[in-house]
């Protein structure tokens, strides 16, 4: 959330709001199973279930929003 509110690009900017909203509901919707409030259904819990390629888009999100941030700090003055 934070890269997403000091992103210098609206592309930046709701990318990680995209992302964030993305775990934020998986996490919600496994604790709502958890719970027994909502009906169990195949979602992987995110970071930790084996999916296959859920898992790898997962990596490659925060991998894509780990960049977005180094470059768009700008060169470094040593």
């Amino acid at each position: 959330v934070t890269n997403a509110e000091k992103a210098p690009t609206n592309f930046e900017t709701f990318f990680g709001l995209g992302v964030t909203i993305l775990f934020s509901m998986h996490i919600t919707i496994h604790a709502g199973m958890n719970i027994g409030i909502l009906p169990v259904t195949g979602i992987t819990f995110p970071l930790m279930s084996y999916g296959g390629s859920h898992l790898v888009t997962e990596w490659l999100m925060l991998g894509m929003l780990s960049s977005m941030k180094h470059y768009s700090q700008g060169p470094r003055l040593t």
